[in-house]
């Protein structure tokens, strides 16, 4: 009779064969692999399958001989290569280290199951309780080594703070397609927030991910492309001008081309709202960006729907053009609903007395028919500028 490990070796040897098939889908059938792989491709990295064909052959060759560490010169190699991925994956931005590991040990399990069902089944029994002892121990020695590797390279977290590669791990699943959060995992993102998606130069991007100055609100920042910065933060603890606290303390100046923000309101409408920021964001016209400038992405479907019916938007085209003369009167009328109609405020950050603010308000009723100081008005007022924003 034909032992157990010898089965299991053979076994091995066959997936071994043909691994570029099994590489092929377990890259095909993941979706946080699909994910990242897609990342990778947008962000100029290396393809996926350089890590998984090393690091899927180290793992049958220790399973075939039930060893728990690599041993063999060929097995260091083939490690290294799948490190040295990692790092790229890392450096890149599109991934952070417990979200790598976790992949990491995704795609083993694939490969165990495949494994397992390759085995003969009079075998299967007597097999399990070596490979489960195994398996624990692969994970305990290769992952604890990878991780000191990965965690001891420099330009990999920079100074992101304790728990945001977890977190941007739960970003990166929620906008990833196909891709659902479990009830835990939902969990532990804020029940209300906000985001604030910026587009810049890699290096801009870089040094506004390892700033200092993090507001308390914000719950994470993430690295979804390498000219892209996402900023989540919990709505309940900055429920004022939260826009503002984000954009000062990322102090962005003209090298940053684009800013959507949006209040999502609640955990569940977040995968839809960073969805909706990061498709608006990669048309954002090239401007230096201001508090006041920043568009609210719970609104931005109104300014769609405007600019979409011929007459509505002819009325707000109108009303700009009649102040387009006056960049006096237009930054006016932007500064005091920046600042919530609050005319101290407004003359305060324009410089002018309160009598000069209203003198020009005053201009722009006559001019155009349209008080900002209302509600209605400042309603008309805010789509108004919108859409000018929008065109450019």
């Amino acid at each position: 009779m034909v032992s157990s490990t010898r089965v299991l070796a053979e076994t091995c040897g066959d997936m071994l064969a043909d691994v570029d098939k099994l590489v092929a889908e377990v890259a095909t059938s993941s979706p946080g692999h699909r994910a990242l792989d897609e990342a990778l491709r947008l962000a100029g990295g290396v393809d996926m399958e350089i890590s998984l064909t090393p690091s899927i052959t180290v793992f049958l060759g220790l399973a075939r001989d039930l060893r728990p560490s690599v041993e063999t010169d060929h097995e260091w190699d083939m490690r290294a290569t799948a490190l040295g991925w990692a790092r790229s994956a890392l450096d890149l931005g599109v991934l952070d280290l417990p979200g790598l590991l976790k992949l990491s040990t995704s795609a083993h399990v694939l490969v165990m199951r495949r494994l397992l069902a390759a085995i003969p089944n009079d075998h299967v029994v007597s097999l399990l309780g070596p490979l489960g002892a195994w398996h624990d121990g692969f994970f305990s020695e290769a992952h604890g080594r990878a991780s000191e590797a990965l965690r001891t390279t420099p330009p990999v977290h920079g100074r992101q703070r304790t728990g945001d590669q977890h977190r941007n791990w739960l970003l990166h699943i929620i906008t990833s397609p196909g891709s659902e959060l479990d009830a835990d995992e939902a969990d532990q993102i804020p029940a209300r927030t906000y985001a604030v998606v910026i587009r810049a130069g890699a290096q801009v991007i870089r040094e506004m991910l390892d700033g200092e100055e993090r507001p308390d609100s914000w719950w994470t920042v993430w690295r979804p492309t390498a000219e892209q910065l996402v900023v989540v933060g919990d709505l309940d603890r900055e429920p004022g001008d939260w826009i503002t606290t984000t954009m000062l303390a990322l102090r962005p100046d003209s090298s940053a081309h684009g800013v959507i923000a949006a209040d999502s309101g609640c955990r569940v409408e977040l995968p839809r709202i960073l969805s909706a920021l990061r498709s608006k964001v990669a048309d954002y016209r090239t401007a230096p960006l201001r508090p006041g400038e920043v568009l609210s992405a719970n609104r931005l479907e109104v300014l769609d729907s405007i600019v979409t019916t011929p007459a509505a938007s002819d009325r707000f085209v109108g009303m700009l053009a009649r102040i387009s003369d006056s960049g006096e009167l237009m930054h006016s009328v932007h500064t005091l609903l920046s600042c919530d109609l609050n005319l101290s405020r407004a003359s305060e950050l324009l410089a002018v007395h309160r009598s000069t603010l209203v003198y020009r308000l005053d201009r722009v009723v006559r001019m155009t028919g349209v008080d900002p100081r209302t509600t209605e008005g400042a309603a008309l007022w805010w789509i108004a500028l919108g859409i000018g924003r929008r065109s450019g």
